[in-house]
């Protein structure tokens, strides 16, 4: 019982959660992500379909380089995981920012108009904005 009890312990200090490696994982998948998400957003995809490839591909490299690990290239890692995680998040957050400040969407066009409600006197009651979306 107490081997069981000490073997993580041992591992954990193998495997720290703020090593330099870590870091490698969370600052490449940030990148990565934020790079991806650019360039399916270049590409015309919308903002849904750019953050899912982004962070599709994103963590799908990051779980391959942990399953190339298992095989024998190097030591898998739930902590890297959870660092490609924590990038990947975060690189499609920036994308996804960036293309909200700088991207106009043109399908999506906003012009005042009356309501259509009328007072009992035939007069507007409120005005409201109407939003068309063209295909």
């Amino acid at each position: 019982m107490a081997c069981v009890l000490v073997a993580p312990a041992a591992h954990a200090d193998d495997d720290p959660w703020w090593g330099r490696d870590k870091a490698l994982h969370f600052g490449i998948s940030t990148g990565l992500a934020g790079g991806i998400y650019g360039t399916a957003a270049l590409l015309g995809a919308s903002r849904p379909g750019s953050a899912a490839v982004a962070a599709s591909v994103t963590f799908g490299i990051g779980i391959g380089k942990e399953v190339a690990d298992a095989f024998g290239l190097g030591q898998p890692s739930w902590r890297d995981l959870t660092w490609d995680a924590a990038g990947t998040l975060l690189g499609v957050g920036i994308g996804l920012g960036l293309d909200l400040l700088l991207r106009k969407d043109r399908s999506v066009t906003v012009s005042p108009q009356l309501s259509g409600i009328s007072s009992p006197r035939g007069e507007p009651r409120s005005y409201g904005l109407l939003v068309a979306f063209t295909p």
